[in-house]
């Protein structure tokens, strides 16, 4: 399990790090530490909680009115992220959460680790496990979009490998939950929309079928990536749409479904494309 975020550039040996209320975490239950958190184990290894990254001293020093302010950010973030847990709590193909433990968000440990370590680590697995994959990550993005939840961070690292070989999404970090009433498919927020989502599941999809990591910046609809930036997918498993993800070309996740569904539809997609 991952935190979402970049590693600090402080040696973790300086830094004494808290529970929100004040008490000090052991360094040997940190599973990981990243810009605005830190996850730490529980004792029987069957749960982790996610907390807001507090420091309680750096090389013995208390923080100071800078870096208070900067924790005071990191709450705040956690409980946005611990609004999209509440809303999507108990729907298929989202991490366990357990509630709130020690003023972090509890939730199941998946031994088995991310996509993301399983495909720098292990051998190459077969067709059928990648597709499946495929098409669990996408039925998840459908399921958040009719929750009102947008993703954003849809990357192999976000997404676990529970014990029966089915994927878990994890990490809402950047989610925004939506009224609602909101329609997700025309909703804008701050430049966040399903496309952009879309566009992101687009590079999950070929980093599955191609067995290839790949991520590319996209942060809204006004900064769209170059397709000449984009890799070939000529070929490829769900290569036409992948394609259409990256163009703008579907307006629902229940698209892609459907497309992954009929090769014949692919097909027509794929002609399109090259015309």
């Amino acid at each position: 399990m991952q935190s979402n975020d970049q590693k600090s550039s402080i040696p973790s040996s300086w830094i004494s790090w808290q529970y929100p209320d004040g008490s000090q975490v052991s360094s040997r239950d940190i599973v990981a530490i990243g810009t605005n958190s830190i996850i730490v184990r529980s004792p029987d290894d069957h749960e982790i909680v996610k907390l807001p990254r507090l420091v309680k001293y750096i090389n013995g020093q208390a923080l100071s009115d800078l870096e208070q302010v900067a924790e005071d950010s990191n709450r705040k973030l956690l409980q946005y992220e611990l609004e999209a847990y509440r809303r999507l709590a108990g729907l298929a193909g989202i991490a366990q959460f357990n509630g709130i433990r020690r003023g972090g968000i509890a939730l199941r440990f998946y031994k088995a680790g991310s996509l993301e370590t399983y495909l720098t680590t292990a051998v190459k697995p077969a067709l059928r496990l990648r597709l499946r994959w495929m098409t669990e990550a996408t039925h998840i993005l459908r399921i958040c979009h009719h929750a009102r939840v947008l993703l954003f961070d849809i990357a192999l690292r976000n997404f676990v490998i529970a014990e029966d070989s089915s994927l878990r999404a994890i990490d809402f970090a950047q989610a925004s939950v939506l009224s609602r009433h909101t329609d997700p498919c025309t909703a804008n927020v701050d430049g966040l929309t399903a496309k952009v989502d879309m566009f992101h599941l687009g590079c999950l999809l070929y980093s599955l079928s191609s067995w290839s990591r790949f991520e590319t910046d996209c942060d809204d609809e006004e900064t769209w990536a170059d397709s000449e930036q984009l890799p070939k997918t000529d070929g490829l498993a769900w290569g036409s749409i992948i394609r259409a993800c990256w163009a703008r070309q579907l307006t629902t996740v229940q698209q892609i479904l459907d497309l992954s569904k009929s090769a014949r539809a692919r097909k027509r997609l794929a002609r399109r494309q090259r015309s």
